[in-house]
């Protein structure tokens, strides 16, 4: 009965009193909790400021340079040395400028020579031409000649008329009345100053008989002189050209 009474009391509601200081108990003690996860989640909530600061000196990562007292020195600015000029060189610079001084002296000299000779070449077709002026002056040619010279070199036109007077008693021909045709040889004559017959003699045109070819050269040597021309004086050279039947 007891018992019974004991077991019925532990699940009767608190007694007025005692209810009080339970409730300021749990009150205090959910006080504590709400303080606790107050606390806990604003710990956990709450956001730190990190304050760093950095220096950016490059993109890329770079070797920085050693200070300037131990930077190796630079290197000296090459200076090309001027060229060695030797003994030798210097002689042979001499020489050549000797031999080109000479050279061109040697080219002015000429220069001045070849003038010097022209000037006395034109000084003397001046004075020959002077000469042949005051020459022409006594000319004996004929109004219409167109010659040069004092008198005419070529024979007259009597001249081989003479000749072949002088020649032809000299001429051995026989039977001339029994050659058929005309044979006619053309032989050069030269003649000295004193008129004699400059051998040998040449055969310009041959007639074709070789008789009557070797008759006219062979009486004109042994005439061995030519008389004169009208003028007194024997002809320069000249052609003289004779038919057999004249």
């Amino acid at each position: 009965m007891t018992q019974a009474m004991s077991s019925a009391q532990s699940f009767a509601p608190p007694r007025a009193g005692q209810s009080a200081g339970s409730m300021m108990l749990a009150l205090v003690a959910h006080g504590f909790l709400i303080a606790a996860l107050t606390w806990g989640i604003s710990w956990r909530s709450s956001t730190e400021i990190v304050t760093a600061s950095a220096e950016l000196w490059s993109d890329l990562p770079t070797e920085a340079a050693a200070p300037l007292a131990l930077q190796p020195p630079l290197p000296a600015e090459s200076i090309p040395a001027p060229p060695v000029v030797k003994d030798a060189d210097i002689v042979t610079e001499k020489a050549k400028a000797k031999e080109i001084a000479e050279q061109l002296a040697k080219e002015k000299a000429d220069a001045a020579k070849r003038k010097i000779e022209a000037d006395k070449q034109r000084e003397k077709d001046r004075q020959n031409q002077l000469k042949r002026m005051t020459g022409l002056a006594g000319a004996t040619g004929a109004p219409s000649s167109t010659g040069t010279a004092l008198q005419s070199a070529a024979p007259s036109s009597s001249y081989a008329g003479k000749v072949k007077a002088k020649v032809k008693p000299n001429i051995v021909f026989q039977n001339a009345d029994m050659v058929d045709g005309d044979p006619t040889i053309e032989i050069a004559i030269r003649v000295a100053p004193d008129g004699t017959v400059i051998l040998p003699l040449k055969i310009i045109k041959a007639s074709g008989n070789a008789a009557w070819d070797t008759a006219v050269l062979r009486g004109i040597e042994k005439t061995e002189t030519l008389p004169r021309d009208s003028d007194g004086k024997f002809p320069g050279p000249f052609t003289l050209i004779w038919h057999l039947k004249e």
